[in-house]
């Protein structure tokens, strides 16, 4: 039709009317009628263009000579207007559907008059029928405390990501993404290991590997978030970013660590060994960026790093913003000399040539934004080998935070009138932050909703664009959740009028495609905010929709019966302390469990065997749920919300979970995992036991973490546990547990029990991090374990009297061992057991209790207790036993001696021992003795030797000897205070048996070299020490060369080949199995450890240099060979170079407070003579023999037990 000109039309009209006219008298008068209607018609047309053709030119340049339509141009006009269709009638009833609703709109209506002709129909499809969509509101605010803020359906919607194009964001920072050797991880060289078997030629029994250093990542990042009272609205971005960082393989590692507003960063690792950077994100609007106490810790801690490692900050802000914080930066060019070269070695020029000069002890700190080009710059500086050059911008470190040039705008803007304020706003802001700003005016301006507009209306959505929203003054903080804003009065009117009259009237459309953001991400994403559903009819003036949903999108969001109702079914059901009842339950949800069934127990028959979960019976596909809960509500500790949710999703990559096997829901106080029936649970199980706490635990103060692998009923909380960290376990799962390689670690779980005496295990559960064996919620004092055994008669006979074996399976009571039929008709199964000590304890308590009158009784305590009933004790789980009888014993008697005379001493003493009462501790037979004298008179003495009550370390390793019979590891490591470490057999082994051999034959071949090779001084003719031949050599090792040429001439020559010798070796020798973890337990536990060798201490120390270990010392071979061992004289420089108390009082004098740890007999009787106590490694069944034969008490084929020993000291 646009192609036909309207002259041509009405030419085809006139010759039709002529044809009409020559037909006109054989129609009659109705054909007359019919010509004088269409006639009418086309003069009405020809009229409608003439008006249309004069509005046309009235709209343009104001005069008709100026501009005038042409004929094509009112035809395409007109097509147009075809083609659009219902347009005009669309656009009337979304404006009316948001009047009704009561959104910002009603003051801008749209003309509701036009008639059909203003809106010809149209093909595009028209939008779905209101019923078909669910509008969704912020929940309002309650008025008054106790009220409820909204009487919609709540749930928690998603929300769009901040960072955008996280994938460019990785790949920007790929020039960091590099490897190096690793200082510690070797890897087998096959290559140089088949090079040296080749050239050897040796046995295949004593091929030896050859290790070199495996690559690691070149750096590791530490993330910095500033916790401040302005950083909440941008912790979605630190997590987001850290999310980034983490998934992109560029770094080693990534952490987490908060930095408070009093200035405060802890466990950030600044090592200073060129391989740590460090990433700061804050708004630097916080105090600790002000001058003041917490700035000037701030600024310490900032150039303390900048000394150590590269540092940058990441400002969420845009640039034309920086100015207005404390921490001001400028543009200009950033260089480098080096690789991740420490930022005070680095040098910025401004581009303005004007600006003044720092401060002389300045350093300028790297600020960027969270983009793909500042992060492009920032890694390529860092990356650079020989130095390199960069735009970016900085800010000035100086020692001390200095009063911003700008002061904080926001007071004055607060007083603007509404038209200053959009003014101001349209002049300094971005254009995507105006726009962004004009479509909020058509909803609710809260952070999320903001995020939610900005996807729909911006193809390239950017922080910063929301900074300068929030930052223009136009908006007002409102009572709810962090990021809750209204706009100023007046300023909504404003804004709206800078809107397109299209978009201002597309209200609807545009609350469909911020709700088609949400469809998109229902179900699969956490959520992110908390919404809530209610019809147009009821939703309140102050709550606009600001956004329309499928009803599916409703359901996958948690609401009719989802999180929210399960949130409140779960909390009457603990109130009530009952289980649920599947009548009780309307529509689960993806995450419900197993309904309990009678006696509050989950019904066996739903299990699912073999995956340790329990069936979902209302949903086809038997989801089952991990919860990680929280005793707090991380609504106001965003930080801990941050860290949990970072442990969540690594818990669920370690365990070996594809992203489709699971969805993560957001609850108050953590998170709800749903995990699909054939998934296996047993993988993020060992993951939570190896992982967590981790990150979590880094904040300060951190909530404790509770992680239910089920959802049924809620369990009871375990006696005695105040651990970081709780696990519970269904019955099947814990099975499945111990029947894995991963028992074998340093968890141990516990039975968790109902009120039913004899019932089974409701649960297990495990405290984290996993104590030490010497924590007595760990290891009670009588009892031992748990331990898990394939089959009970490999426990033999316990000893009669003084041990006793309880014992339960996965769904069985707790019950003592029967020798004779341990699994009683049942075939032998994977079985949890304990060790009950049932040997009588003691312990002397002097006490002093008080009297009627002011003085008070003097008392001495004899109490003695045994195991009695080992079911009941070890059910009972009762840890610190001496210290609970004590305090029994203190209270009851306090409450008798209260009402006693001082002068009747001894009616008061009858009086104690018989009003002592229950003693708490089930399954214990307790004797107690009490005497009593007034406090004059001197204390009563015990009747028995006394020991202690609560054994020292020492002590325990004293009486597990004396009830042993033997010496152990434990024992003698928990008498020691120090610890003095052989090199060549404990940490590494220098020389096999082949190259010891080698290098002794290279030393004697330069002892017997001709004479005139040798050195001056042994042309005095000195005969060289008898030796046998080459042939029949006895001396298999070269320290055996050294001792036997050790007053001869030419032992400084040997002494120096064999350093030589020893610096070679110690280059492809491997360490012993557990050595380096066995030094770091010792450090830990407060010994004080040491090396000492016969060989060079140069090379020893080349050696333990890249392990860092925590020695107090290295002592190696002496000038005089004389010295060696077994001379102590080693020992003694060791032990004298340690202070007080390992200071030897005269050399040669015992030391009972060291201990050696050797592997030959030289260092045995190198300890035997000065007195020290010696724990040999016997490598194989030779060396055992001759330590043992050379008198050594303790050896040990490994240094597993050893390191097990230090673990638990």
């Amino acid at each position: 039709m646009a192609s036909e000109r309207p002259g041509e039309q009405r030419g085809d009209q006139r010759e039709e009317h002529g044809e009409e006219q020559g037909e006109g008298e054989a129609e009659g008068r109705d054909a007359e009628a019919g010509r004088s209607d269409a006639e009418a018609a086309r003069g009405r047309d020809v009229r409608a263009v003439a008006r249309l053709a004069a509005v046309l030119a009235a709209v343009g340049r104001g005069s008709a000579s100026e501009f005038t339509p042409a004929p094509r141009e009112i035809a395409e006009v007109l097509w147009l207007a075809r083609q659009l269709g219902d347009e005009g009638d669309f656009l009337t009833e979304a404006a009316a559907a948001t009047d009704d609703e009561g959104g910002p709109l009603g003051s801008h209506p749209r003309a509701k008059d036009a008639g059909p002709d203003s809106a010809p129909d149209r093909a595009a499809p028209s939008p779905p029928p209101a019923s078909d969509r669910v509008p969704l509101r912020l929940p309002r605010a309650p008025a008054h405390q106790g009220e409820p803020g909204g009487g919609g359906t709540p749930l928690l919607a998603p929300v769009p990501p901040m960072l955008p194009r996280p994938l460019s964001l990785q790949r920007a920072l790929r020039p960091l993404k590099r490897t190096v050797p690793s200082a510690r991880v070797r890897e087998l060289d096959e290559r140089a290991t088949a090079d040296r078997i080749a050239r050897l030629g040796a046995h295949p029994d004593v091929w030896l590997p050859v290790l070199r250093p495996a690559r690691d990542r070149w750096l590791r990042l530490a993330l910095v978030h500033d916790t401040g009272p302005t950083m909440p609205v941008w912790h979605p971005l630190v997590r987001e970013l850290h999310a980034v960082l983490a998934q992109s393989g560029v770094f080693r590692t990534v952490t987490l660590h908060p930095a408070g507003p009093d200035g405060r960063a802890r466990h950030v690792p600044d090592p200073g060994d060129g391989r740590t950077v460090a990433l700061i994100v804050s708004d630097c609007m916080g105090p600790q960026w002000r001058p003041g106490p917490a700035g000037e810790r701030w600024y310490r801690a900032l150039r303390h790093w900048a000394a150590r490692m590269p540092l940058a900050v990441v400002q969420p802000l845009p640039e034309h913003l920086w100015a207005t914080t404390a921490l001001p930066a400028e543009p200009g060019v950033l260089s480098s000399p080096g690789a991740a070269a420490p930022l005070t070695s680095c040098a910025f020029t401004p581009y303005d040539r004007d600006a003044p000069p720092p401060h002389p002890a300045a350093v300028p700190l790297p600020v960027l934004e969270a983009g793909v080009p500042w992060l492009t710059h920032w890694a390529g500086l860092l990356a650079a080998p020989g130095g390199g050059r960069t735009p970016g911008a900085a800010a000035w470190l100086t020692p001390r935070p200095s009063a911003p040039a700008f002061a904080d705008p926001a007071p004055g803007l607060a007083s603007l009138p509404a038209k200053d304020l959009v003014l101001r706003f349209r002049a300094t802001a971005s254009p995507e932050a105006f726009r962004l700003a004009g479509h909020l005016a058509l909803a609710q301006p809260s952070i999320p909703v903001m995020r939610l507009v900005q996807r729909a209306v911006e193809r390239d959505p950017r922080p910063q664009h929301l900074a300068e929203v929030i930052l223009s003054g136009m908006l007002a903080a409102v009572p709810g959740p962090p990021g809750s804003y209204a706009f100023r009065p007046g300023v909504r009117d404003l804004l709206l009028r800078t809107l397109p009259r299209t978009a201002r009237g597309r209200a609807r459309e545009l609350l469909d495609r911020v709700g088609a953001l949400i469809d998109e991400r229902a179900g699969l994403t956490a959520g992110g905010f908390r919404a809530e559903t209610s019809p147009a009819d009821t939703a309140p003036a102050d709550a606009p929709a600001f956004a329309m949903v499928s009803a599916e999108t409703v359901r996958r969001l948690g609401a009719e019966g989802g999180a929210g109702e399960r949130e409140d079914r779960d909390a009457n059901s603990d109130a009530a302390g009952e289980g649920t009842g599947p009548g009780d339950m309307a529509d689960p949800g993806p995450g419900d469990m197993a309904d309990p069934g009678p006696g509050g127990t989950a019904d066996p028959g739903t299990a699912d065997p073999g995956t340790g979960g329990t069936a979902d019976p209302g949903m086809g596909t038997g989801r089952r749920t991990l919860r990680f809960e929280t005793d707090v509500d991380l609504g106001a500790r965003p930080e801990a919300r941050i860290s949990l949710e970072y442990a969540v999703h690594q818990v669920l990559e370690r365990g070996d979970l594809a992203p489709h096997q699971y969805d993560v829901r957001v609850r108050p106080d953590g998170y709800d995992v749903g995990v699909d029936a054939d998934a296996y649970l047993l993988p993020v199980l060992a993951a939570v036991l190896r992982w967590l706490p981790g990150p979590f635990a880094e904040p300060a103060e951190p909530p404790r973490l509770r992680v239910t692998f089920g959802h049924g009923p809620r369990l009871p909380e375990p006696a005695h546990t105040d651990s970081p960290v709780l696990v519970l376990v269904p019955p099947d799962l814990y099975e499945s547990f111990a029947d894995s390689s991963a028992a074998s670690g340093p968890h141990r779980f516990r039975p968790l029990y109902g009120d039913a005496v004899d019932g089974p295990p409701l649960a297990w559960y495990c405290p984290l991090p996993a104590p030490r064996d010497d924590d007595p919620d760990a290891s009670p004092d009588l009892v031992r374990g748990p331990f898990v055994t394939p089959d009970l008669r490999q426990l033999g006979v316990p000893a009669h009297g003084r041990t006793a074996v309880v014992h339960t399976q996965a769904g069985g009571p707790l019950t003592l061992l029967d020798p004779a039929r341990p699994h009683g008709i049942r075939p032998p199964r994977l079985t949890t057991y304990y060790e009950v000590d049932l040997t009588p304890q003691h312990a002397v308590h002097r006490l002093s209790l008080p009297s009627s009158s002011k003085g008070d009784f003097a008392a001495t305590a004899e109490l003695t207790w045994q195991v009695s009933d080992p079911v009941a004790f070890v059910r009972a789980e009762v840890t610190r036993v001496p210290e609970r009888l004590l305090a029994h014993l203190t209270e009851a008697a306090s409450r008798v001696t209260r009402h006693q005379a001082l002068r009747r001493a001894v009616g008061a003493q009858r009086a104690v021992n018989a009003g002592l009462g229950r003693w708490p501790v089930p399954g214990l037979t307790v004797t107690c003795e009490v005497r009593l004298a007034p406090a004059w008179a001197p204390a009563p003495e015990p009747r028995r030797t006394p020991t202690p009550a609560a054994p020292s370390g020492e002590q325990r390793g004293e009486r597990h000897e004396e009830r042993s019979g033997e010496a152990t590891p434990a024992g003698l490591l928990a008498r020691a205070e120090t610890v003095l470490l052989g090199f060549d057999g404990p940490l590494t082994r220098l020389f096999t048996a082949t190259t010891a051999r080698e290098a002794a034959l290279k030393l004697l071949a330069l002892a017997t070299q001709p004479r005139d090779e040798q050195p001056p001084d042994a042309e005095r003719g000195d005969a060289l020490p008898r030796t046998s031949g080459p042939r029949d050599i006895t001396l298999t090792h070269p320290l055996d060369v050294l001792r036997v040429f050790a007053r001869h001439p030419l032992a400084p020559l040997l002494r120096n080949r064999l350093d030589g010798l020893e610096m070679e070796a110690v280059l492809h020798a491997p360490t012993t199995h557990n050595s380096v973890a066995l030094v770091r337990a010792l450090h830990a536990s407060g010994r004080r450890v040491a090396l000492v060798t016969d060989v060079c201490e140069r090379a020893v120390r080349q050696y333990v240099e890249p392990y860092r270990l925590p020695l107090v010392g290295i002592h190696g071979r002496a000038p005089d060979l004389a010295l060696l061992t077994p001379n102590p004289d080693v020992l003694l420089r060791a032990l004298q170079a340690l202070p007080a108390p390992g200071r030897p009082s005269s050399p040669g004098a015992p030391h009972s407070r060291s201990l050696v740890i050797g592997s030959t007999v030289a260092e045995l009787t190198a300890a035997q003579r000065i007195g020290l106590r010696f724990l040999g490694l016997a490598r194989n069944p030779t060396v055992e023999q001759e330590l043992r034969g050379a008198g050594c008490e303790v050896t040990v084929r490994s240094l597993t037990p050893v390191l097990d020993a230090a673990r638990a000291l």
